[in-house]
């Protein structure tokens, strides 16, 4: 009986060694609902909706607009996960950047970048644009600490239309136009408003 105490002391005063090692040199990361100053910009800036045909999901889109606001609370983030200020999403530093997040059951639904089977427009009516930049984004480990929602079934965009790059309901904004962003295939249209 004695033996069996000595074991489980030794085996307690082991754990608590080890454990605390390992404590004090490893920091975990927070979700990005976890870090209230980053994830308050996040939602303000990302919109999502689901199409659903037959009582089926057809798709489902969430999109976060890289305005200004957005990007300066990202690469604070990305500093302090990955300990460098990188910049990321070079293309719409002037223009209108989303990140785009898409799940459809169907894989041959998924591709954004096929223009015979999407329709993306930046505005409405006359003055609604194309993108000038559709890039599909592989790394969903890099991006799975910024955006919500990103799983094995989703595939990430990044899309870039030639328009200026402000941040939505901005005090400096002399007249708010709202920004628009549609996304069209053969089972529906979502609609997305900043």
């Amino acid at each position: 009986m004695l033996n069996h105490i000595r074991h489980t002391v030794a085996l307690i005063g082991l754990l608590a060694a080890s454990t605390s090692c390992v404590t004090n040199n490893v920091d975990v990361h927070s979700s990005p609902s976890e870090d209230s100053e980053y994830y308050k910009i996040y939602q303000d800036s990302t919109k999502e909706n689901t199409v659903y045909k037959d009582f089926e999901t057809k798709f489902k889109i969430q999109v976060t607009y890289l305005s200004p606001e957005f990007r300066t609370a990202f690469t604070k983030r990305m500093q302090s996960i990955y300990l460098n200020d990188a910049v990321s999403f070079e293309h719409e530093r002037t223009k209108a950047g989303f990140f785009v997040t898409l799940y459809t059951p169907v894989d041959s639904h998924a591709d954004l970048m096929n223009n015979q089977h999407w329709t993306i427009l930046y505005g409405e009516g006359d003055k609604a644009m194309k993108p000038i930049l559709v890039k599909r984004l592989n790394d969903k480990e890099r991006w799975r600490g910024f955006f919500d929602g990103i799983s094995k079934w989703t595939n990430e965009y990044l899309v870039v239309f030639d328009a200026a790059n402000v941040t939505p309901h901005s005090p400096a904004l002399v007249q708010e136009n709202p920004t628009i962003l549609t996304f069209a295939n053969a089972d529906g249209r979502v609609k997305l408003t900043w």
